[in-house]
């Protein structure tokens, strides 16, 4: 299965090279999810468990040396 972007006009596809990371939607968060949601510029638009951002969308803010994460604040 191909990951694509789900925020309206990005042509940002998943390819072998890794440049882009592709987060999932946080659906058990309502407040959070809404505003993700909001952020793709779409109407109607009702993510699933297969629906995905692009870091492209995303500021990197936190670095957490201790666990090996990379968190992101939505643009």
């Amino acid at each position: 299965m191909v990951q694509t972007c789900s925020v309206a006009f990005c042509k940002s596809r998943k390819t072998s090279s890794g440049d882009l990371h592709f987060f999932s939607f946080p659906l058990k968060n309502p407040d959070l999810l809404q505003h993700w949601v909001s952020a793709t510029k779409k109407d109607l638009f009702f993510p699933n468990r297969w629906s995905k951002i692009c870091s492209n969308h995303f500021l990197p803010i936190i670095i957490d040396n201790l666990l090996g994460n990379l968190y992101f604040k939505i643009e």
